[in-house]
């Protein structure tokens, strides 16, 4: 009976650092592929790929410089988050299950960026700038608010003055079926 337990312990072990192995080097593969098409328009770094059992997959240590900009966008992990570990797994095969007759959607999806980060003197950072300020409304000059903290925010020769060297964001979404 010890054997028996010792034995299934070892198969579920070697069963679950292999699947992930897989899931590693299918994700790694799949992306490296995708950059080196984008790679006339961008070039994108990163330093590896992780997952949890809780069904998070990270790709982590991003370093990205877009186009003709100098300055480089770093980003400590962009992840997708779902319900557990067998489902990161399933979801290789979901363009397949989308067009069987037992087409299910996950029971909750998420997508995280964490640790966006660029300087705020960047070039990249004052085009971000100056299209946010195109698209943003007109500020009433009446509005003490808006001329006083920033209501549509602030810009990036602003924040310069007030001591920011960098900007730091982090965003998540998701969805969950009720």
């Amino acid at each position: 009976m010890k054997n028996l337990i010792v034995t299934v312990i070892l198969v579920g072990t070697l069963g679950y650092f292999g699947a992930k192995f897989y899931l590693h080097y299918k994700v790694s593969s799949n992306l490296d592929t995708a950059l080196a098409m984008i790679q006339p328009f961008a070039d994108i770094q990163y330093d590896g790929v992780s997952s949890t059992m809780t069904g998070k997959l990270s790709i982590d240590g991003i370093s990205a410089r877009f186009g003709n900009f100098r300055d480089r966008l770093e980003i400590d992990s962009v992840s997708l988050i779902t319900p557990g570990f067998w489902q990161l797994l399933t979801l290789g095969d979901m363009g397949e299950q989308m067009s069987g007759a037992d087409a299910s959607i996950p029971d909750s999806l998420g997508f995280s960026i964490t640790g966006m980060r660029a300087d705020v003197s960047d070039d990249f950072m004052r085009a971000m700038s100056r299209a946010a300020s195109e698209a943003a409304p007109k500020i009433d000059e009446d509005d003490i608010a808006a001329n006083c903290v920033g209501k549509y925010g602030f810009s990036m020769r602003t924040l310069k003055r007030l001591g920011y060297k960098d900007i730091v964001m982090s965003m998540s979404m998701g969805y969950r079926q009720e």
